[in-house]
């Protein structure tokens, strides 16, 4: 069994840093970056210097499913329970 790295975002940190959208609550990982959302139109952001097409959302999970499909908008972050961001090798087990 190999260890894991994940950094976890909790919906304590997320309310009392005063975060409103999924990108600021990304701002705190060093890993993430913002890429262009054409006005704020989605959610997208780049991933240990990996990025997709910045005329899609990226790809990220919500309970699961995959919420950068079509044209979701910006995710608000008051529903938030966590946000869990994996690093090392357990990161290449999601992408496009």
């Amino acid at each position: 069994q190999s260890p894991e790295a994940i950094l976890e975002l909790d919906a304590d940190l997320i309310e009392n840093t005063g975060l409103t959208g999924l990108t600021q609550v990304l701002d705190l990982s060093a890993s993430v970056s913002r890429q262009n959302s054409l006005g704020g139109l989605w959610d997208s952001f780049a991933i240990r210097g990996f990025f997709g097409d910045e005329n899609v959302p990226s790809g990220y999970l919500v309970n699961g499913f995959n919420a950068g499909r079509g044209f979701s908008g910006p995710r608000d972050a008051s529903g938030i329970e966590r946000v869990e961001i994996l690093k090392g090798p357990k990161a290449a087990l999601f992408g496009r």
